[in-house]
């Protein structure tokens, strides 16, 4: 490359394609936790999915590291290895003694890699709270105000009237952007109404959409670092053959165009709004 010292030498090129390689190996596993399920037709939405694609990705990074770190065949694991061998569990959950037992079968092959894990992980320091809940200024506004309630599912937004706790609303929330189900089924299958189901909903996306970077915070990151990578993916959709800008020539398929900026060790800093799949549009 003009004007870089060093860059016609092998040496220099390898380092630069194997910097690439970690960004690909990323998106892959992305697309696997979770980012083949978009795009919706609503930005925060985009937004609000695209976090939650990479909080899961990280766990599933840092479960590799903390407690499979060891374990032939597990600690180079992809997504769909893990899922099929630790969380796809045969057990039973069972009470006993007001006490609740996990009965994993004893013929399972990765019974003892998962007991490992679950031990390791289990023994992980609890992690420290914030003395201070002052709510920040990138809470989003909700018709019942900002504060505790605005930045966090439950809370302050309904108090003791909400039909359903935080952590019923966060699986209400994944359910709808993991699986694409109605707010008709996800009303039925929680037990609320249609409306509180898509209210739930509604303010869960903004609370992740409130979460994730600005462009002018990616920015910030991008001139602390050497150099950074921009690399694109097309995140497959379901589209009739008239919606022209959403076909992609390269891919012969409809789909969205994401463009995603990552550090030199492919930590991903900002991602693009989905975009239609044609290239020229």
């Amino acid at each position: 490359m003009w004007g870089i010292a060093g860059s016609h030498q092998p040496q220099w090129l390898d380092a630069l394609h194997r910097a690439h390689a970690v960004v690909e190996d990323r998106v892959r596993c992305d697309k696997a936790m979770g980012l083949n399920n978009l795009p919706s037709a609503s930005w925060k939405v985009n937004r609000g999915w695209m976090l939650t694609a990479n909080i899961a990705s990280d766990l599933e990074a840092w479960t590799r590291l903390l407690g499979l770190h060891d374990i032939d065949g597990l600690a180079d694991a992809e997504p769909d290895t893990l899922r099929y061998k630790l969380l796809h569990l045969p057990a039973r959950l069972t009470n006993h003694a007001r006490r609740r037992q996990l009965k994993i079968s004893e013929t399972w092959p990765w019974r003892d890699a998962f007991l490992t894990c679950w031990k390791r992980l289990s023994s992980l320091p609890a992690p420290t709270r914030l003395a201070s809940t002052t709510p920040t200024s990138n809470c989003p506004a909700t018709p019942f105000g900002t504060g505790r309630g605005a930045c966090g599912l439950g809370g302050g937004i309904g108090t003791r009237w909400r039909r359903l706790p935080a952590g019923r609303q966060a699986s209400l929330a994944l359910a709808h952007l993991r699986c694409g189900d109605t707010y008709a089924q996800l009303a039925a299958g929680f037990r609320i109404g249609t409306a509180t189901a898509y209210r739930y909903i509604r303010e869960a996306i903004d609370v992740l959409a409130a979460l994730a970077p600005t462009l002018d915070e990616a920015m910030k990151t991008v001139r602390t670092k050497a150099f950074v990578i921009l690399d694109g993916t097309l995140l497959p959709i379901d589209r009739i053959a008239a919606d022209t800008p959403y076909y992609s020539g390269k891919h012969k398929r409809h789909g969205m165009n994401i463009q995603v900026l990552t550090d030199p060790f492919g930590r991903l800093l900002r991602a693009s709004p989905a975009l239609p799949g044609s290239p020229t549009i």
